[in-house]
């Protein structure tokens, strides 16, 4: 059988976060680039294929914040499945998540069951719509 590593994006300025995930990320295999900034995270997005995106809402001295980065992607139709993180559980930045089409919501600090569940759901539910 084929074995598919799967790229992943991640868009952290959180040090403790990025160690983490990380751990998470290596540990279950997946191939990875972490940046601390979502320009950084775009760019690489542009030159790069991702099958999914794992970035905080607030990035710490960002001009731009995850909800930006995702929605600029969804403005160049790209359909890619988007993870974000906050420490702040607030209805709006919810909603707004939601309503760009958020694959996933986790909260700080994050656990390890859940974020590999909120990844492995996120893309094998992208994968499915091809297959």
């Amino acid at each position: 059988m084929l074995d598919l590593k799967y790229r992943i994006l991640s868009v952290q300025s959180d040090l403790e976060l990025k160690t983490d995930l990380s751990g998470i990320l290596v540990s279950e295999g997946y191939e990875f680039d972490m940046v601390s900034n979502a320009e950084l995270g775009y760019r690489k997005l542009q030159k790069q294929h991702y099958d999914l995106v794992i970035s905080e809402i607030l990035l710490e001295n960002d001009k731009m914040s995850g909800l930006d980065l995702l929605q600029k992607i969804r403005e160049n139709n790209l359909d890619i499945p988007f993870i974000v993180i906050s420490d702040i559980s607030t209805i709006e930045l919810s909603v707004k998540a939601i309503n760009y089409g958020v694959a996933g919501y986790l909260v700080k600090p994050i656990s390890i069951e859940e974020t590999k569940e909120a990844i492995q759901q996120s893309i094998r539910h992208h994968k499915s719509r091809f297959l």
